[in-house]
């Protein structure tokens, strides 16, 4: 799919995986307050500019598209993220749990287009489709993307 270049409000932190919960949290309620009202333009995403684990630290980057008069505040930077192509995979909540997660994001890696198109300087993600504590297991929660080189 083709996604085009988005303003988006960010908060970028170096995190292992036992706080990406609380990390997710605060970067939600940081960005649902800074709107006051306002809708977001895009879907929340969480980009991983490299691995997050009990041992790698990120840094982890929870973004969400905004109207244009949103302006940077001393949490929340304003910036544009690039339009691209990329592969992805909708994945359940009963998929989204950790460690059936790493299929998917294996699963897209490996993907003919990932292979075919590869180099981007742009990282992996999850686009969320969904809040967490609002779907049943067996609904769709998210996507998670390979932008294409």
């Amino acid at each position: 799919r083709h996604v085009p270049v988005q303003r988006v409000m960010s908060i970028q932190r170096r995190l292992r995986a036992p706080e990406t919960a609380a990390f997710v949290e605060e970067a939600k309620t940081a960005f649902a307050e800074h709107l006051d009202g306002a809708l977001p333009t895009g879907p929340f995403t969480l980009i991983f500019h490299g691995i997050v684990d009990h041992e790698s630290d990120g840094p982890l980057e929870a973004i969400l598209p905004c109207p244009d008069d949103v302006q940077v505040t001393d949490l929340i930077g304003i910036r544009a993220e690039p339009a691209h192509d990329e592969a992805f995979t909708t994945i359940t909540k009963a998929q989204w749990d950790y460690p059936a997660i790493l299929a998917a994001y294996d699963a897209v890696a490996c993907s003919p287009e990932a292979v075919a198109r590869p180099g981007s300087r742009l990282s992996c993600r999850e686009v969320y489709l969904a809040e967490p504590q609002a779907i049943d297991r067996d609904e769709l929660i998210c996507d998670i993307a390979f932008p294409l080189g």
